[in-house]
């Protein structure tokens, strides 16, 4: 089992899951944290995997725009404060800003079964197409379901200023603030209340 070359089919699975089969990213994450101590088991599930892939090498994703906008109370808040805004992602409506940056956040919490650390999702939008998006064990442990969307959320207003900035430097011009969507109320609740932020 040594000899087998567990690590480089688990580099190309990552390539293919990054490049056009985002599906099978959770599955490619979780085997690659046994590249060094592997067992029987282990090949088996990315022998499943491939097989997976053989029997929907026809299939396809289809992303198709699903026009969101923050509710009108919290738009005119956010562009007094800083042009971001995180809402509760079961608000939204339809907007008219064909270039607005959309940022999806959200964790499942103390759901890796090794280290207990939750799981951040981020998904970022511009102009109604996913730019960026990420799925990843978070580096802490989070001692509440708060606690760790705060931090996926906290990450995806890094990454939604840095397209901001890009967006600026490019001379795109967009005219809706950033929208930071989660779906926990007490990490909006937080982020919404400055009384929080020191």
């Amino acid at each position: 089992m040594r000899e087998r070359p567990y690590a480089s089919v688990i580099a190309t699975l990552g390539y293919i899951a990054r490049g056009s089969r985002p599906d099978i990213a959770p599955t490619v994450a979780i085997y690659s944290q046994f590249a060094a101590l592997r067992l029987w088991v282990h090949w088996e599930g990315i022998w499943h995997l491939c097989k997976y892939l053989a029997a929907t090498r026809d299939y396809g994703m289809v992303m198709i725009a699903n026009e969101i906008q923050i509710p009108d109370s919290a738009a005119t808040k956010s562009r007094a404060e800083n042009d971001f805004f995180p809402f509760n992602a079961l608000d939204a409506t339809p907007m008219d800003d064909p270039m607005q940056i959309l940022t999806f956040a959200d964790a499942s919490h103390a759901n890796e079964e090794t280290g207990r650390r939750a799981i951040s999702g981020l998904a970022i939008a511009v102009g109604g197409c996913i730019v960026h998006w990420s799925s990843k064990i978070q580096k802490l442990v989070a001692l509440s379901t708060m606690n760790a969307e705060t931090v996926v959320t906290s990450t995806g207003g890094v990454h939604s200023m840095f397209h901001t900035s890009l967006l600026r430097e490019l001379h795109i011009h967009f005219y809706s603030p950033t929208v930071i969507a989660n779906d926990n109320a007490a990490t909006v609740s937080v982020a919404s209340n400055a009384e929080h932020h020191a």
